[in-house]
């Protein structure tokens, strides 16, 4: 059997190359109206397989002055219990960096508001902050190590171009203008069952749209939140999926396939996101 590691696997606008005998890689790319998913597995008998995934909401609103959960539609935020996850998990501590410089906004106000975002963001996450009055955390940890000069391994063809030891979060140029941000997780595959031990996720955000730099006021259009569209970004890189088919039904939790401009209700876990959570990490 021919040995593919490292060969390129593509589809939709991503890629991922894949991985070493015993491990996945998958790709989440976060786009303007939707997500694609690409999901490369080399097992240990050298079997390779992939699965892509395209996800998009229907009747996506205008995005255009300040955007509420309820103007959304779909099932009300704190009732709906729908999550899927990809059977991975981080175990270890989160060791993580950002790479300030690389901010479109570097040295500005925006900048550090979004540097807020970022770091806010992965707590809002496994702190399992909500609105539905859901208490505690879960059995899950992260450590920020603060600013580096590393990038992500994220080409700006939207490709995972494999483990580099570094967890690193980053801006940069996405040749795929619709694609907000990509998450590149990597995992071992157990041969037991249980889940899969993620070994290592960048996050990049892409550089092509425009960001808020505060609260959404009523000149916001199309404009996007970094918080809320990170708060999405580390679920994808801690193992969470996105909600079910149809997306519309789903719209006010923070892991749907679709981020909401001019708004900032996904920087917090709907009811699904949270029993999510809660289920592939437990309860603080």
């Amino acid at each position: 059997m021919c040995d593919l590691t490292g060969r390129l696997v593509t589809g939709e606008g991503v890629g991922v190359r894949v991985p070493p005998a015993g491990q996945a890689t998958s790709i989440h790319a976060l786009e303007v109206d939707g997500e694609v998913v690409l999901q490369v597995r080399h097992e240990t008998d050298g079997r390779v397989t992939g699965l892509l995934s395209v996800l998009g909401p229907e009747n996506a609103p205008d995005q255009a002055g300040i955007i509420t959960q309820d103007m959304v539609g779909g099932q009300a935020a704190c009732s709906d219990r729908s999550f899927t996850s990809y059977g991975s998990k981080e175990s270890d501590d989160r060791l993580w960096y950002y790479n300030s410089d690389t901010d479109p906004t570097v040295g500005s106000p925006a900048a550090l508001y979004h540097e807020r975002g970022v770091t806010s963001a992965v707590v809002n996450l496994l702190a399992g902050y909500n609105d539905c009055g859901l208490a505690g955390g879960f059995r899950a940890s992260q450590t920020y190590l603060g600013n580096t000069t590393a990038r992500s391994n994220i080409s700006s063809d939207s490709t995972c171009n494999g483990l580099d030891g570094v967890n690193v979060v980053d801006w940069g140029s996405i040749n795929n203008a619709d694609h907000l941000g990509l998450t590149c997780r990597y995992d071992f595959l157990l041969d037991l069952p249980g889940y899969e031990e993620i070994i290592e996720a960048d996050i990049k955000i892409g550089n092509k749209h425009s960001y808020l730099a505060a609260l959404p006021t009523s000149a916001c259009e199309n404009s996007y939140d970094v918080m809320a569209l990170m708060t999405h970004e580390w679920g994808h890189a801690f193992g969470l999926g996105h909600t079910p088919d149809p997306a519309a039904d789903h719209r006010q939790q923070t892991m749907n396939p679709y981020l909401t401009a001019c708004s900032t209700f996904q920087r917090t876990l709907g009811r699904g996101d949270w029993t999510g959570m809660n289920t592939v990490y437990g309860p603080r």
